[in-house]
């Protein structure tokens, strides 16, 4: 079983460099832009389009699976973004200055997401068994369950960039991308 996690098109706040978190700011024009280019770049490798219940990230699976002819099927709560409490709105130097150890008021703990977004994976499994999944997630979430994932460090994940997690047995890895793949038709 594969699911591709997909991260949401541009907000305003991404585009003001605003800690979104689990507030549910919409796409703008830019970002459904790039949700129309991501879905006629991508390789028919999909069977279903589902998202976290976030708008953004919503907007993003109806427009990628237009795109793609497929149908949009659910919305899962496991994979909605990180909760960043407090500090969800400001701008980076805001953050730094009112937590520069990142300790914001109301956070949820990266072990807490992590766990949430295992359990996330495992349900869009358990909804979509034998199909290939397109999930619509958050960068964040990607980011820090890539790397719970695989052991290593990454990148943050960037608007539309897909990452694609493999289930082995009762464990998750993350499929290294080849030539060809849904990673490198994407960043070409």
């Amino acid at each position: 079983m594969q699911i591709t996690l997909i991260r949401h098109g541009q907000t305003d706040w991404n585009h003001q460099r605003r800690l979104q978190g689990a507030t549910d700011v919409p796409l703008n024009e830019t970002g459904r832009e790039q949700a129309r280019t991501a879905g006629a770049t991508l390789p028919r490798a999909f069977d279903v389009v589902t998202s976290s219940p976030l708008g953004r990230a919503r907007e993003t699976a109806a427009l990628l699976a237009t795109q793609l002819d497929l149908a949009v099927v659910g919305a899962y709560p496991a994979i909605t973004e990180r909760s960043f409490g407090e500090a969800e709105g400001k701008t980076g130097p805001e953050v730094m200055e009112l937590w520069p150890d990142r300790n914001y008021p109301g956070q949820e703990s990266e072990q807490d997401l992590i766990a949430r977004a295992l359990v996330g994976l495992d349900e869009i499994a358990a909804a979509h068994p034998g199909q290939r999944v397109l999930a619509v997630s958050h960068g964040a979430l990607i980011r820090l369950l890539t790397e719970a994932v695989s052991g290593a460090g990454r990148e943050p994940v960037a608007n539309l960039e897909p990452v694609t997690f493999e289930r082995v047995g009762q464990t998750w890895r993350v499929v290294e991308t080849p030539a060809g793949s849904v990673d490198s038709a994407l960043s070409a």
